[in-house]
């Protein structure tokens, strides 16, 4: 059953209070969430987008960490496999949560780990008319250098988020090389 287009609306204003319920107040009041976009593909591609706009900004006061610094949380799936396993970069951590420089202080790891398995478990808890029951995963396309047909869903496991204490690069978020 394909979604409606107020399906997919729905489903970005829930994810967008998720987002600003869980994962906010871990981070800078310098970062401001104003949308939330989601696109659904059919057979034959993008079958749906919509652009919800959202408000919100960050609870932690004080100085904001540069925008190319990140706190990196990783998802766990049950699959086993070489590569890059799905991950979210956190832009907008304070800088009163560094600890010597090069890591985030051990308390703020642990709520950031416990906001990312809450939004994980609220979100698996949506169930929007067309969309039905919905989980946080990953889409694997490629197996042994081969397009997989279909593509592989695998979801996240529950309360697997792990955060890393080590402080991340989002290395091209501060823009493009300046000539000299």
């Amino acid at each position: 059953m394909t979604p409606s287009q107020g399906d997919l609306d729905g489903l970005c204003d829930y994810v967008g209070t998720i987002w600003k319920n869980r994962f906010l107040p871990q981070l800078s009041n310098a970062l401001v969430l104003t949308n939330v976009d989601a696109w659904y593909y059919g057979a034959g591609g993008i079958a749906l987008a919509a652009a919800r706009s959202v408000s919100g900004t960050g609870g932690k006061a004080g100085v904001a960490l540069p925008s190319n610094v990140a706190l990196c949380v990783g998802w766990n799936v049950q699959q086993h496999y070489k590569g890059g396993h799905p991950r979210t970069y956190l832009a907008g951590p304070a800088a009163d949560q560094l600890t010597g420089g090069r890591r985030f202080q051990q308390s703020y790891v642990d709520a950031v780990r416990g906001a990312a398995n809450g939004f994980e478990t609220d979100f698996s808890l949506v169930n929007l008319g067309g969309l039905g029951t919905l989980k946080l995963g990953v889409v694997s396309f490629v197996n042994k250098n081969a397009w997989r047909t279909p593509p592989i869903f695998r979801d996240f496991t529950a309360n697997g988020a792990h955060v890393d204490s080590r402080v991340d690069s989002m290395r091209r978020r501060l823009g493009r090389d300046i000539p000299p």
